[in-house]
């Protein structure tokens, strides 16, 4: 399953030991060059000094960002798994270079983009998405494009963190399509 940064990750990961995978799930995210403007200015404006500092200052992707984003109350405790995952600057140093390297990555992202599309292109693919995404919307067309066989599923209540919002909705529709 891929979604939000794991879109490149996950199936650069796939793509190496295609043959262990049966299917893939790609939920709010993306796998190729940057396309749109809001993309890139994303990661302009999160690449800037400012925002590095508040990523690794006060671990702004976590909060107030993911809160903001999230469509249900999630618990202090739940909350709190993802505050600790990156509990000191230091450990925030990755996640603020993220956003840079969506740009910068564009030549990675490319190559990614056409081994994907030859590994996978018979392999089965659902995609799982939260409607309510302010970060990704616009992007199904993309995937649609790409992988015009995938199965499309739309979660209206769910935002771009659809595993929050959504996480029974999307067991069951995984469990569905792929068995188990």
């Amino acid at each position: 399953v891929g979604s939000d940064w794991g879109g490149p990750i996950g199936p650069e990961v796939a793509s190496k030991r295609s043959d262990r995978f049966t299917g893939l799930v790609i939920g709010n995210t993306w796998a190729w060059p940057p396309e749109t403007g809001m993309i890139k200015f994303f990661s302009r404006l999160m690449s800037s000094a400012p925002l590095h500092r508040l990523i690794k200052k006060r671990n702004f992707f976590i909060s107030p960002a993911m809160k903001r984003t999230i469509d249900r109350d999630i618990s202090d405790r739940e909350f709190q798994h993802y505050v600790e995952v990156a509990p000191t600057p230091d450990h925030r140093q990755g996640i603020a270079e993220f956003p840079k390297q969506i740009r910068a990555a564009e030549p990675f992202l490319a190559v990614l983009e056409q081994r994907v599309l030859v590994e996978f292109a018979d392999t089965p693919m659902l995609s799982i998405r939260g409607t309510k995404d302010p970060v990704f919307r616009g992007i199904l067309p993309g995937w649609q494009q790409r992988f015009p066989n995938a199965q499309v599923v739309r979660l209206d209540s769910a935002g771009h963190y659809l595993q929050e919002d959504e996480s029974e909705a999307i067991a069951a529709t995984i469990a569905e399509t792929f068995g188990g």
